[in-house]
This record gives C-alpha cells, structure tokens and sequence, in this order.
C-alpha cells in the first residue's frame, strides 16, 4: 500500500514531467473493459499542468481553466514515464500524452486507484483532502502528542490521518521499532519525550525511501522480485537487527503488525497516565458512585 514516501516520489515523477505541459491526447486502457478513470482523465484534454500538490497520501494535479484531477494510488498505483510510440505496460489505466511526446502512464495491478475531476476551487472541501491533519514532516511535537493522547494501542492511533497525516502500516512498524515502543502500548501512556523519538524515527524511515527510490521508480514488496528494505516489516520469525530475538507478526485492528517483543516491551500505565486522562478503574468507581 503507498504511504507518503511512495505519493511524494509519485508526485515529484509528475512534477518533472508535467509542470507546465498540455495534455494532447488521453489513451484508453490496455487491458480492460469499461475505463472509468480513462473517462474521468478525459476532462484535462487540452489544458495545461499549472502544478502538483500532495497531502498525505493523495495528489491533487491542476490544471488550466481551473480543472483539477484528484488522486489517490490506492494499493498498488504507480506512474511510468516513456515516449510516444511505446508499447503500454499490463495493467495500464490511463495515459496522458503531453506536447513534448511524453506519455504518462498510471499503471494499476489491483484496480483499487482513484481519479476525481473537481474545481480547483474545490479541492479544499473535498472529502480525504479537507479532512487529513498535515505531513509528517510538517506536524509539530505538540501536534503528535495531542494525536496520541488516547486510551487504545499507539500502533493503530498512528494509522488516523486525522491529526497527523502519511503515516501507513509500514511506517507505523518501522517508526516503533526504532523508538523501541511496544505497538500494544496504550497511546496515552508513552511519555511525551518517547513520542518525540517515535516521530524522528518514522520521519528518519520516510526519508530513507526517499533517498532510496529517488532515482528509480517506487516498487512494491507483493511484486515478488522486489528485496525487502525495512528492518522489521514483514520479516516474521527473521532474528531481530538489534537483539536477534525472533521477530513477530500480530494482529491489530485488521493489519498485520511486525515487532520485537524483547526490543519492544510494553510498559504498564501508570495511574492517570503522563497525558492527564484518568485511569479507568478510577472512572468505574465514580460511574458506580454517582449511580447509588
């Protein structure tokens, strides 16, 4: 699945190749029957790119006469970048040739990709793009430890893009494993100064992608032939980097979580936690009170 590193490299791919161009042709699809996105990619026939933003795990790509195209890669979307007269790769969903003779080709084995044409004016109000909390990169300390002042396991809390946005289950795994913070830890009970490395790690793991896949195109670990950069995301039973303790895979709400239970011990709560929340035995108490 495409988290923020992924979506950046996308969208800095776009921004070579796109900024300032005009869309002289839409291709159809490669290699399936109705083309929903080939049709919504049709409404920027003709207009040129002004820009590319990105927010979170989504692109918004403007073009001139206000259109905007808004984007999401779903689970296994990617750009490819080529020339006129070049055979399209399996998978293809749309392409947009451009004046200079480049196509850009959105490719998508799973078919899970979402294209929108909206107003440019009404990027902003757009569900999954009004509603996300800023970058990683771009979140204060302040920020994060509000976002995780809840009772539930810190691991989950982190995939909310609510208050803080970009972060997926890769990221969420690398990130508490370089903190050593257990993804079962109540989030509220992590110490504000434990909060500050979490985030430095995962900011440190997102800009190791970045500098990793700059020069290439961003693969994906179900592509079979791709090697697993990460420390501990998807290496269940594989000896942990730091302790060489069996790493292993949990579920929590849905995902998989990998972790080093050695490395990353959870740490009981103390008594109304370091965020001020009251403990919950306390809570029951005054409920059961207030009931006699």
């Amino acid at each position: 699945m495409p988290e923020l590193p992924e979506v950046e490299l996308a969208a800095r791919g776009l921004r070579a190749h796109l900024d300032g161009r005009r869309v002289v042709a839409i291709d159809g699809e490669w290699d399936a029957g109705p083309a929903p996105l080939l049709e919504t990619a049709q409404t920027v026939l003709n207009r040129t790119c002004l820009g590319v933003r990105r927010r979170g795990k989504r692109m918004a790509v403007d073009f001139s006469e206000s259109h905007t195209l808004l984007l999401h890669l779903g689970m296994t979307g990617r750009f490819v970048f080529d020339a006129v007269g070049s055979p399209p790769p399996r998978h293809q969903r749309f392409a947009l040739v451009l004046d200079d003779a480049t196509v850009v080709r959105f490719v998508d084995q799973r078919r899970f990709g979402d294209l929108q044409a909206v107003a440019t004016a009404a990027v902003d109000t757009r569900p999954g793009w009004s509603d996300v909390g800023p970058d990683v990169f771009e979140a204060p300390l302040d920020r994060w430890t509000t976002w995780l002042s809840v009772r539930g396991p810190i691991k989950p809390a982190l995939l909310h893009q609510h208050r803080v946005s970009g972060i997926g289950n890769i990221y969420a795994c690398e990130g508490l494993y370089r903190a050593r913070i257990s993804p079962i830890a109540p989030a509220f009970t992590v110490a504000p100064e434990r909060v500050a490395a979490l985030r430095l790690a995962i900011v440190a793991a997102m800009n190791e992608t970045l500098e990793r896949d700059a020069a290439g195109l961003s693969r994906y670990l179900n592509e079979g032939d791709v090697e697993n950069p990460f420390q501990i995301y998807g290496r269940e039973s594989e000896p942990c980097p730091r302790c060489a303790a069996p790493i292993e895979r949990i579920a929590q709400a849905g995902r998989s979580t990998w972790h080093c239970p050695a490395c990353q011990p959870n740490v009981t709560a103390p008594a109304g936690g370091p965020f001020g929340l009251p403990a919950r035995r306390k809570a029951t108490s005054r409920r059961r009170s207030r009931a006699l």
